[in-house]
């Protein structure tokens, strides 16, 4: 059976990250929104947020380097994302990108992520 190419990046993803969460000791103390990022987002958007995360390469187009301050998805006229605006990105994704929804996370998960973003 032929897999598409979405079920390929998705198993490839899974590998990503359940390679990157290993090499974190169970020591580590990080906030919430710190350990939710590690898991869920660096490995797409790399540790500081720059968009070289190791599953980058698989998404067209690369995923958001954070540290530009450029977002897409934004309600304010400064063309600064509110944190409302991060939140809503979270849980509903981007279509047509590697930014998957994580709505199936509980609300205060994704409020942290907000806030760590």
């Amino acid at each position: 059976m032929r897999m598409s190419r979405i079920a390929l990046w998705m198993i490839a993803q899974g590998a990503i990250v359940a390679a990157a969460w290993a090499s974190y000791g169970p020591g580590e103390r990080k906030s919430e929104g710190t350990a939710l990022y590690r898991t869920h987002c660096a490995v797409c958007h790399g540790e500081t947020g720059r968009g070289d995360g190791p599953g980058s390469a698989l998404n067209v187009p690369r995923p958001r380097d954070f540290a530009t301050g450029q977002f897409r998805l934004i309600s304010s006229k400064r063309k600064v994302p509110t944190r409302e605006d991060l939140f809503e990105t979270i849980t509903r994704g981007i279509p047509g990108t590697g930014m998957l929804p994580w709505g199936h996370l509980p609300e205060t998960q994704r409020w942290a992520l907000a806030d760590t973003v």
